[in-house]
């Protein structure tokens, strides 16, 4: 007699994303990123911490010097406005959208149903209609649950409290938005800030529409941003780029300098496939990351299998985090000490809720992945997969390092 494995089963396309999932796998519960915890987790929680999150909130303290000026947290603030309205709105019911919450469904699903007789061209006009909505990258994969949060996080006491999805999702459609590279440059200022809140606020407009008009053919479609789900994995096997030593999606076009948005349907949808892009090898081979990271949060080695996300301690070996996993328990990749991260906020930032090294400024793909001599012995593939040209964002005219007063 056979008995059920508790296991969950691999996937067709885990081993070319670099997925391997083990017996031990436990799906991530949100209330344990190091974001969350800055909140409840007086390991992390700290008066630099409160400050870090308080200064989104018109309490920032301007300060002599490019990038920390009164015009700059001015810049930086206002670049969230509109992500902010979307994640406040839900705060009485615990609810921070985009964040720890799906964004709500802001229009019904039609009561007629659009037939889709080809998935595979139904799942170019979805490109097509992301990159009108102004996406950068789009690729699109199956519906896997393993990458769904065990549970999500009410704001009002940062207790846990249930994920839930409409049933029958079949497919993850996932975006890329890129940061404008030369205030991602200037990290840990508050100009880059506004870089990722210009992001932020840019997918959330640009996912909730994206979701509206699914929802408009008649399907179902929910809208994410760093919640519900890993948004990595998603990208990965939707064929955006591949997972890196400093714990992000490095991607052909813009390197790790970029915030992905996801939506869950189940509009009938052809999925892309995880490519090899030679950044998996080159990584192996480049501890530039690691070496910058003021907190040595990030990994030297080789792959490792993940330690507990409940005892973060276990990355550690001769004083170094060991390669590991960012993604769950029990699954192969690499891994970075989330509390050292957490140790100092304003130096890190995040590829949607996997804790990183100031957006990836220190890697040598940085601004995107030049297919050069490096990268072709490495196996990888020139031309661009998932997405649409960068967005031309014109010549740059404005003087983004103010000087003090």
């Amino acid at each position: 007699m056979t008995y059920p494995s508790n296991r969950p089963p691999d996937r067709p396309t885990d081993a070319a994303a670099g997925i391997e999932v083990t017996s031990d796998f436990e799906r991530f519960a949100q209330r344990n990123d190091i974001f969350t915890r800055a909140f409840w987790d007086d390991r992390i929680r700290s008066r630099k911490t409160d400050a870090f999150f308080a200064s989104y909130r018109m309490e920032a303290t301007p300060r002599r010097g490019d990038g920390f000026t009164q015009r700059d947290f001015a810049l930086r603030n206002a670049s969230w406005l509109i992500s902010d309205l979307i994640s406040d709105r839900g705060s009485e019911s615990g609810e921070r959208e985009g964040f720890q919450a799906a964004i709500r469904n802001d229009t019904p699903v039609a009561p007629m149903q659009q037939a889709v007789e080809d998935p595979t061209r139904m799942a170019e006009e979805i490109k097509r209609i992301a990159n009108f909505f102004g996406a950068d990258l789009c690729g699109i994969t199956e519906m896997d649950d393993r990458w769904l949060y065990a549970s999500r996080v009410d704001t009002r006491d940062f207790s846990e409290t249930p994920n839930d999805l409409p049933e029958g999702m079949t497919s993850v459609i996932v975006m890329g938005h890129q940061m404008e590279e030369d205030l991602v440059a200037t990290y840990p200022s508050a100009l880059a800030g506004a870089a990722t809140g210009r992001e932020y606020s840019h997918e959330a407009a640009i996912v909730m529409q994206m979701a509206a008009y699914i929802r408009n053919l008649g399907y179902e479609a929910t809208a994410s941003m760093n919640d519900t789900g890993l948004v990595i994995p998603y990208a990965v096997k939707a064929g955006l780029g591949e997972y890196a030593r400093n714990q992000m999606v490095i991607t052909p076009e813009f390197g790790p300098r970029l915030r992905f948005s996801k939506i869950f349907t189940n509009l009938p949808l052809t999925h892309d496939l995880p490519q090899q892009m030679g950044v998996r090898a080159f990584c192996d081979i480049c501890t530039k990351c690691a070496d910058a990271c003021p907190v040595k949060a990030l990994p030297y080695g080789p792959q490792r299998l993940a330690a507990r996300m409940s005892q973060p301690s276990r990355a550690y070996e001769n004083g170094h985090p060991t390669r590991r996993n960012a993604l769950a328990s029990g699954s192969s990749c690499r891994r970075t000490a989330p509390s050292a991260c957490g140790s100092a906020p304003s130096t890190g930032t995040s590829q949607n809720g996997i804790t990183g090294s100031g957006s990836g400024s220190p890697c040598p793909r940085g601004a995107s992945w030049r297919f050069g001599l490096t990268a072709s012995a490495a196996g990888a593939k020139s031309q661009p997969i998932g997405g649409r040209p960068p967005r031309d964002t014109g010549p740059q005219s404005h003087d983004f390092h103010h000087a003090a007063p």
